[in-house]
């Protein structure tokens, strides 16, 4: 019985490889006959139709493709061509099937296009040798301007080529993935149960929802710049579809605010706004971080847009929101390191906390606060609240851990 099995399988690779030379559509079964499935691998990176390494569960096919990333680059991959482009009106979201070696390893979907046109999305495996779907979510994208689908495990790190770095794929298909959870909207503090607080990623960022490191009660947006990163590696704080509302920029207030916290001082975080579909309707400015190893709240003023970008421009519907982190290196050149952000919102001078404790025996959470502040420490302290200007606002002394503001 074994003997068949493997005689037919060896069969099936052996159509899939010599056929009419039909084109690739979707979905992309890696079996189909008369279909030959030309994949350009790139940098290291080594595919080949192989039979399924595990059948059953949800993946009971016969044949897979093997991707091998080899030493070369640490963004080795694969790209395969369809035949026409694809077309996001009905359907927005790719799902494939992959089995890995590991968990919590990225696995980066790219579309391409003409004239270098493209867009990136980054899931994480989350079982060991087993086949599961993953998704990518590309709301918002222009349908009809991209024909290649481009895939990369790991992005940042080298292969070796070993059992390690050895991933199948399978059933590669476009689909309409409605969601329960509502758009996401400003103020944005990952802490919905009910928001889809997707991140888009670009450039070779890699960007996940997970605990804050001075509090792991709290959920923050974690976001690491890999060792492959673009200088201009970004994360767009939702997905291309934007947030629910219009940012509510007024005439007075150009500014926006968010809670940062990076391994290193002094490194420079562009944030950037632009109208949903229209990336020309965008302003950009940067703001420094001062701290490392701790939490601080840096604020935009788009007023003072970066050098070679679009003014503030105050008819502008804007209501979607990126954010760069040590914008103008390369991750080759800074090494893969990782950022945490959260509470993303309008400038508000009112109430704006900013403890530090070079120590980190501290948190505070959430900053900016409206209400009240959390207060984690072990002694009771006496506290001051100032603002921006350095006015004291309120004393006092720190009771059950909450200061009401």
């Amino acid at each position: 019985m074994n003997k068949i099995t493997k005689l037919s399988l060896s069969i099936l690779t052996t159509i899939s490889l010599n056929t009419t030379n039909a084109q690739v559509t979707l979905p992309i079964t890696f079996e189909a006959p008369g279909v030959t499935y030309t994949m350009v691998d790139f940098d290291g990176g080594t595919t080949s139709l192989v039979p399924n390494p595990s059948s059953g569960g949800i993946n009971t096919s016969f044949g897979s493709l093997r991707m091998v990333k080899n030493a070369g680059q640490p963004w080795g991959g694969t790209k395969i061509t369809l035949a026409s482009a694809i077309n996001f009106t009905t359907n927005n979201t790719f799902k494939m099937k992959v089995y890995s070696p590991r968990a919590n390893c990225p696995v980066l979907f790219k579309i391409e296009g003409a004239n270098g046109v493209f867009v990136e999305r980054t899931a994480y495996t989350s079982v060991i040798n087993t086949w599961e779907d993953l998704s990518w979510d590309f709301t918002g994208v222009a349908s009809n301007t991209y024909t290649d689908l481009v895939f990369i495990y790991d992005l940042g790190v080298m292969g070796d080529g070993s059992s390690n770095f050895t991933f199948f794929q399978d059933d590669i298909r476009l689909v309409n993935q409605a969601s329960t959870q509502t758009q996401i909207n400003l103020p944005v503090s990952f802490d919905a149960t009910n928001v889809n607080y997707a991140l888009t990623d670009f450039g070779g960022n890699a960007s996940v929802l997970g605990a804050d490191p001075t509090n792991a009660s709290n959920i923050v947006a974690i976001t690491t710049k890999t060792g492959g990163a673009e200088l201009w590696a970004g994360t767009t704080i939702g997905t291309n579809a934007g947030f629910a509302s219009v940012i509510p920029f007024t005439a007075s207030n150009h500014k926006m605010q968010v809670r940062v916290y990076s391994p290193n001082a002094n490194i420079p975080v562009r944030l950037k706004v632009e109208v949903h579909g229209q990336p020309t309707m965008s302003v950009e400015t940067e703001a420094m971080t001062t701290i490392a190893n701790g939490w601080e709240t840096l604020v935009f003023n788009f007023d003072n847009a970066a050098a070679g970008t679009a003014a503030f421009n105050i008819g502008y519907a804007y209501d979607m929101a990126s954010i760069f982190f040590n914008f103008g290196t390369t991750g080759a050149i800074a090494g893969s390191k990782t950022y945490y952000f959260d509470d993303l919102a309008i400038y508000d001078a009112t109430v704006n906390v900013n403890l530090i404790n070079a120590n980190n025996i501290l948190s505070v959470y959430p900053n900016p606060a409206s209400s009240t502040i959390q207060v984690n420490i072990n002694d009771n302290v006496n506290y001051k609240i100032v603002d921006l200007t350095g006015r004291t606002v309120i004393t006092g002394k720190l009771e059950n851990n909450n200061i009401n503001v």
